[in-house]
């Protein structure tokens, strides 16, 4: 049998970081994709956790969890990535709920990536 492939002991030091970086970008790209693959999952429950919530506490039907989902992708489109507008978000969300609630349910820095 006749086998072209080398080793990695046989490779040479050029190209062992050639095989390095090769091996992590595919690990980048792996990674990436199972990351939007989690978060994902992570969001649609969050979604229909909250979707359960409006129904069973305000009593919403259909119509109106539709309403508030539709306004809310219609935020994130416009907003996008501009985080002065993600900002004033927090800010609205602060003043809605109060620093005492706000905090209560949401620890983290707005929009931190």
């Amino acid at each position: 049998m006749n086998c072209n492939y080398k080793t990695i002991k046989s490779l040479n030091k050029n190209e062992r970081e050639k095989l390095k970086k090769e091996i992590s970008k595919w690990n980048k790209e792996f990674l990436g994709e199972e990351a939007n693959r989690l978060r994902n999952i992570m969001v649609n429950n969050f979604f229909k956790i909250f979707c359960i919530s409006l129904n069973e506490t305000l009593g919403l039907g259909k119509s109106r969890i539709e309403k508030v989902f539709d306004y809310q992708q219609e935020l994130i489109r416009k907003l996008g990535k501009d985080y002065d507008e993600w900002y004033l978000i927090d800010k609205n969300c602060k003043r809605i709920l109060g620093e005492e609630t706000y905090y209560k349910y949401f620890t983290d820095a707005p929009f931190k990536m």
